[in-house]
Formats: structure tokens, C-alpha cells, sequence
């Protein structure tokens, strides 16, 4: 049982490194940031299509899960477990991306407090 848990998790890891090989490598080589604008809407694409797929699926987990229990959950605001690491990554993405409109603003060819304010 044991033996299968490692396969399985080891052909997951090489799934998830090969896409990561396959597909995020070549986004990483294009020396100006205009080569990646299709992939940037592919990429608002796939979030509009996850946050859809919760909005249709969360009443079923949530009359799935939470409706037919017979005793109250408790809701821990926080915790400290390894997903903090997860989390925090998140974060400290979303504030480290606003460092790239000094490189967009560099790369236009006229560059302007109102253009960048379109970009």
C-alpha cells in the first residue's frame, strides 16, 4: 500500500515538473515583456474560468459538507502549519509583481503617465 502512495506521488511530482519544463520555461525567454501578451490573457482566462468553476460548485460542497453534519463546526481563524509557507508565497507575489510596471514603462515606445495607466 505504502509502495503505491510513493509511485503515485512520484508520477505526480514528474507530471507537474514536466509541465513546468514544457509550458512556464518558454514564457521565461522572450527578452521584451509585448511577446507575452497572449499569454497574459490566456492566463486571465484560466482565472475567470476558476472563478466560475467555484461560484457554480461551492453550494454543492457546501450542502455536501457542512448541511448534513449533526454537530456545529468550529472555525479556527488561523493556524500555523506548513501551508503558511503556501500562503505566504502568494503574498509576497502579488506585492513583488507591482516591481514589474518599471519594466513594462521602460519597454514602451513613448512612454507616458497615461499610456502606463491603459497598460
Amino acid at each position: 500500500m505504502d509502495k503505491d502512495i510513493a509511485l503515485s506521488w512520484w508520477l505526480t511530482a514528474i507530471q507537474v515538473a514536466s509541465a513546468a519544463i514544457l509550458i512556464c520555461f518558454p514564457l521565461c525567454l522572450p527578452r521584451e515583456l509585448n511577446k507575452l501578451r497572449y499569454a497574459s490573457l490566456l492566463s486571465i482566462v484560466t482565472i475567470m474560468y476558476t472563478i466560475l468553476v467555484v461560484l457554480i460548485e461551492f453550494p454543492f460542497y457546501m450542502k455536501q459538507n457542512l448541511f448534513d453534519i449533526e454537530e456545529p463546526m468550529v472555525i479556527k481563524w488561523a493556524k500555523m502549519d506548513t501551508e503558511f509557507f503556501v500562503a505566504a508565497s502568494m503574498t509576497f507575489l502579488a506585492y513583488t509583481c507591482q516591481q514589474n510596471v518599471f519594466t513594462v514603462y521602460s519597454e514602451m515606445e513613448r512612454p507616458s503617465e497615461r499610456r502606463i495607466k491603459k497598460v
